[in-house]
């Protein structure tokens, strides 16, 4: 009985160690992620914006890609200066609001997990107006990531 207890608990320590893990590295995706939208949209770089979509749905849409950031580059207005996430229309972590400096592309290299995803949408502030931009992004087993959504909306109107 003393073997087996021994041995869940190095199996929960050994899970719990890998998980942490994991969610770091999804949170550095997800920051460096936004910002490298960011950049895309502010600098005028569509190839760079469609670089960071999933292959395989850049392959078979990327008229609709160029398309998305032709209408995102339209609508969005300033230099980005802060970020957070934003859970629900009524809360987020703005008191936890992270200061652009300057955006950049980052690049990105597979998790060390076989799948992962995220989907977060972000309050963005610029120097000229707020934003809400949704962001859904996968990875796949054959370790292929890359976004598969991206949504931008003024913040404060109502849809």
């Amino acid at each position: 009985m003393k073997k087996f207890l021994i041995f869940m608990l190095c199996c929960s320590m050994i899970f719990c160690f890998t998980s942490c893990e994991v969610m770091q590295d999804l949170n550095w995706v997800s920051d460096n992620l936004l910002i490298s939208v960011l950049y895309t949209l502010e600098n005028n770089d569509v190839d760079g914006f469609a670089s960071l979509f999933l292959p395989s749905y850049l392959k078979s849409n990327l008229s609709e890609i160029e398309k998305t950031f032709d209408a995102m580059k339209d609508y969005y207005h300033g230099s980005a200066n802060a970020y957070a996430i934003q859970y629900t229309l009524e809360a987020s972590t703005r008191s936890k609001i992270n200061a652009i400096s300057k955006t950049k592309m980052s690049l990105f290299n597979p998790l060390h997990t076989s799948e992962a995803s995220l989907n977060h949408t972000y309050y963005v502030k610029t120097d000229k107006d707020e934003y809400l931009i949704f962001i859904s992004w996968i990875q796949k087993p054959n370790k292929d990531y890359g976004i598969t959504g991206i949504r931008l909306l003024q913040y404060g109107i109502e849809m």
